[in-house]
């Protein structure tokens, strides 16, 4: 931490704000990786490509910026992180260009395979849906749809707005936002998921031992 920012309450929130997110990070990718080992899905390339570019976004972003010839720099005016304007950096604007279009990549590959699956449930099956199968269904086009609205403000509107406070504050909290619907959708639509939390949250109660009772009982 820059030793004139420890003194501004704001800055050290926000770097232990990172440090928590970014250990966030890590264990989403090491369920990714177990996820892309485990034998039954071997078969599911598409996951795999979606997943491996996801992987590529993070890593290679945050390698290009961790790098001395960025110029990726906090601004104490915005309370943000952002590139140096005073120079012209070539691996900033490869960052930058390699970060919006990989994710649009990313998000265009989940729309395509949300849509061939409603398609394949909708329109090529003719059977019934089971009720488990429309839970699942919604579920993910909630999560799906929370996500890719995140990501619109993120790399279209915000953009276009002056860098403020406000404007940095709203995509912050549009962040936190995302990341506490998430767990909230499963909640709100897997019944399942509920139940379990209810008995993990509920107090377990407390049983007499009546051994010796019963002893005394078959003694007599």
């Amino acid at each position: 931490m820059d030793p004139e920012f420890r003194a501004v309450l704001s800055y050290r929130l926000m770097f232990w704000t990172g440090i928590c997110d970014v250990s966030q990070l890590i264990m989403f990718l090491l369920a990714g990786i177990m996820a892309m080992l485990q034998s039954a899905f071997f078969h599911h390339y598409i996951n795999k490509v979606i997943y491996i570019v996801a992987l590529i976004i993070f890593v290679v972003s945050w390698a290009v910026k961790l790098t001395p010839y960025t110029g990726y720099l906090f601004k104490p005016s915005t309370l943000n992180w952002g590139y140096d304007e005073n120079g012209i950096q070539i691996l900033s604007r490869i960052s930058y260009y390699f970060s919006n279009y990989t994710t649009l990549f990313y998000v265009g590959c989940c729309i395509t395979v949300y849509s061939i699956i409603a398609a394949r449930i909708v329109v090529v099956r003719r059977e019934p849906l089971k009720w488990t199968e429309v839970v699942l269904t919604l579920q993910q086009f909630l999560v799906a749809s929370v996500f890719f609205l995140a990501f619109l403000y993120w790399y279209y509107v915000d953009t276009g707005l002056e860098p403020t406070i406000l404007t940095n504050f709203i995509g912050d909290l549009i962040w936190i936002t995302t990341v506490g619907l998430n767990p909230l959708i499963y909640l709100f639509v897997n019944k399942r998921l509920r139940k379990s939390l209810r008995r993990i949250t509920r107090p377990k109660q407390t049983t007499t031992a009546v051994g010796g009772l019963n002893t005394l009982n078959t003694a007599g």
